[in-house]
């Protein structure tokens, strides 16, 4: 189980797994009280939101880099614990994988559709090559949970609308009241661009980040 193997300040610790108390084993993680990221923000609204962007950002970076890389999957803000001293963690490894194979699929990523990359929702084919990349523009919708309080795209109520809208090249447009610094909303534009590859690394996100 890579998740297992997986050891990092923001990414939440693998405690084992419990067996009995239903029709299928049970992950135990350590317990969150603040929750996720989400409902941490609601009920602390003078948090400071660039650092959880950043503790999310090496904890993504950290999965990317390891060896053999590793994809999440399913970044969004509920799928982000916070510790009682404010670092924010990734978790839900359901969908988690191992980029080791070249025959790994679009199927095998599929999440939430308001998270979902452009070229994930379109292709039936292997995403070997843009696997992570789908994970950076998970992380940049990540963003617009935790400077807005809000869903992306949250004027849009059908999720198939919003697939349609993503594909045609629709993105989050900036609103006031949004918790933006300078340089910030750059960086999300970078990592939701259309092509994957023009979209940068984990590592080249977090050093945007680190500079601002």
């Amino acid at each position: 189980m890579t998740w297992r193997r997986l050891s990092h300040k923001n990414v939440v610790q693998f405690l084992g797994i419990a067996t009995g108390m239903g029709m299928l084993p049970a992950v135990i993680l350590p317990r969150f009280k603040n929750g996720d990221i989400v409902s941490f923000i609601k009920s602390h609204p003078n948090c400071d939101r660039l650092k959880a962007i950043k503790d999310i950002a090496r904890g993504l970076r950290y999965l990317h880099n390891f060896r053999p890389a590793v994809t999440h999957g399913n970044l969004k803000g509920s799928n982000v614990l916070v510790k009682e001293d404010g670092t924010a963690c990734i978790v839900d490894f359901g969908l988690v994988f191992v980029l080791d194979e070249v025959d790994f699929t679009v199927a095998s990523i599929a999440g939430p559709v308001r998270w979902m990359a452009p070229e994930v929702m379109m292709s039936e084919g292997p995403v070997y090559d843009y696997c992570l990349k789908a994970d950076v523009y998970a992380f940049a919708m990540t963003v617009i949970e935790i400077i807005s309080g809000k869903l992306p795209f949250t004027h849009i109520h059908s999720d198939s609308a919003v697939i349609l809208r993503v594909i045609q090249g629709e993105r989050p447009q900036y609103s006031q009241g949004d918790f933006v610094i300078p340089g910030l909303w750059q960086l999300l534009e970078e990592c939701w661009k259309q092509e994957a590859d023009e979209r940068p690394n984990m590592n080249g996100a977090l050093m945007h980040l680190e500079n601002l």
